[in-house]
């Protein structure tokens, strides 16, 4: 069963009536075409307002302008994804405060800042500027299909994350039993376990993300980092190398700030190599296979066993 695309294909209808091409046309529709026509002639250079228009092209179908975007303030979304701007990255530039709008449904922000909606409309015209000079032969289509590249990259890390969720779950499940058998839980739900280990320390497992699990232990006088557990769920091969690359940089980045911390990366790709893992990871101190966990077995046994070892548990009789 395709599964992914069924949830692709649900989000694409979704978004087509929120933030892509065809909701900016029905936003353009119930506004007034002058006061639209006023912000491109403030906002954008007149040359490349009369370069859209030897194609038959209005100048918002690339350029942003605060009238459009105050009539739904998810076509911020638009004019990112056409610009090929991921959510990283207009995190990354300062601007990542605008990416709730892209979520607002049917409820606009109570008030948006007039000055920095110019202000953020300007940034995003340079760069039109600087897409509009590379392109011949543009048209509406041809903007519609170059938005949906940036989407389909940002669907994917979103199922990505999906799947990385799932496995995390599935694997905190696994964390309860094997301590419930073992010693007597103080308290847990869903993303937090405590429990006190033999040596009559309290240790704390989490469930949160970067990393995805956490093992910490209350000494006398610091907390200790045990073992931090980076998931990467996907199946999919061709791109483990880049999954494996972002489990580097978080183990590199904790073993930094806690030297003693054990790092584990567990995978769910099945013909992965763990020799060309290492090489991927070289600060992962243990890889498991996700679904050798799963289904049961030797690997499970041994998971167990270098986990009872790590949090200071009674051995099961």
């Amino acid at each position: 069963m395709p599964s992914k695309q069924i949830i692709f294909a649900q989000r694409l209808n979704e978004l087509k009536r929120t933030m892509l091409q065809q909701a900016l046309l029905q936003a353009v529709a119930s506004l007034d075409l002058k006061q639209i026509d006023d912000e491109l002639h403030r906002l954008v250079q007149p040359e490349y307002l009369n370069r859209l228009a030897r194609y038959s092209l209005r100048g918002e179908i690339i350029f942003a302008v605060p009238c459009v975007i105050a009539k739904n303030p998810q076509l911020l979304g638009y004019y990112r994804l056409l610009l090929g701007f991921s959510q990283k990255d207009f995190s990354k530039y300062g601007l990542g405060r605008w990416l709730k709008y892209e979520t607002t449904g049917k409820r606009k922000p109570a008030r948006i800042d007039s000055q920095a909606l110019e202000d953020l409309c300007s940034l995003l015209n340079e760069a039109a500027y600087q897409l509009l000079d590379t392109l011949e032969g543009i048209s509406g289509t041809f903007f519609h299909e170059l938005s949906l590249l940036t989407l389909g990259s940002q669907f994917q890390g979103s199922y990505n994350n999906l799947i990385g969720n799932k496995a995390a779950k599935k694997l905190f499940e696994i964390l309860k039993q094997v301590i419930k058998v073992r010693t007597e839980v103080e308290s847990f739900d869903d993303h937090v376990i405590q429990f006190t280990n033999t040596s009559g320390r309290r240790v704390i497992i989490r469930l949160a993300a970067d990393p995805d699990v956490l093992v910490t232990e209350q000494l006398k006088t610091r907390i200790r980092h045990i073992l931090a557990i980076e998931i990467k769920g996907g199946s999919d091969v061709s791109n483990i190398h880049n999954r494996l690359g972002e489990a580097e940089k978080t183990h590199i980045k904790y073993k930094q700030l806690y030297p003693e911390v054990q790092c584990w990366t567990m995978v769910g790709v099945k013909e992965l190599s763990i020799q060309s893992a290492k090489k991927d990871s070289p600060s992962t101190d243990r890889f498991f296979l996700l679904e050798e966990i799963f289904s049961g077995g030797p690997v499970l046994e041994e998971f167990v066993q270098e986990l009872v070892a790590l949090l200071g548990l009674r051995e099961n009789e």
